[in-house]
């Protein structure tokens, strides 16, 4: 709950060391050029995705200056990585709570949009006799609030980034269990889940 979520908050950083995006171009033989093309273009569809975005929150009838500022905050954000930030900037930058908090405000109305879009699709997964937006406006835009499947969902497909995330059960000699969103995708970003957030796990090659 937010308790847990707080008191994380305080003991470790949001983010912890990682490695640069350009890392991976490198890890590849310089004449591996579609490899190279592809990441190039994964990271300009995301660009490109998130500059819109912002209008067509508008078009779903959110306040433009409402959501200006988180919309701005964010693209800043993705442009110093376009232009290749180093990764203690970024990780800088993520654990700077004026800018985690802004980014994560706006993830939320990213994933409140989706939802309210697609609502009749969500609305059957909506618990309490609610409707989509009144759930988006009670437990998806509020800062605090945990996400559940429905939010990854709505997340991952607005943003078309797959993630897989793995959970761990109590139960000895148990195996590890995952679920991937999109079903069936091929997950760009692994992540555990722990009781109140989640953590980005870093995956090796075999």
């Amino acid at each position: 709950g937010l308790n847990c979520h707080l008191q994380i908050a305080e003991s470790q950083p949001y983010i912890g060391e990682c490695e640069n995006f350009d890392n991976l171009e490198q890890d590849y033989a310089p004449d591996a050029q579609a490899f190279h093309e592809k990441i190039l273009d994964l990271r300009a569809k995301f660009h490109s995705y998130a500059s819109k975005s912002k209008d067509d929150l508008v078009s779903l009838g959110f306040p433009s200056f409402t959501i200006e500022d988180f919309h701005d905050t964010f693209m800043e954000v993705l442009d110093k990585i376009q232009n290749r930030c180093s990764r203690e900037e970024l990780v800088t930058i993520f654990n700077d709570q004026g800018y985690s908090d802004y980014l994560v405000v706006y993830l939320r109305l990213l994933v409140s949009g989706h939802l309210q879009k697609e609502a009749d699709f969500f609305e059957c997964f909506v618990e309490g006799g609610r409707t989509v937006k009144e759930f988006c406006g009670q437990e998806v835009e509020p800062m605090g609030k945990e996400s559940d499947h429905i939010h990854i969902t709505a997340l991952t497909a607005a943003t078309g980034v797959p993630v897989r995330i793995e959970y761990l059960s109590r139960g000895e000699g148990e195996p590890i269990n995952h679920h991937d969103f999109p079903e069936g995708s091929t997950p760009k970003i692994h992540l555990l889940y722990k009781p109140g957030h989640y953590d980005i796990l870093y995956c090796t090659r075999q």
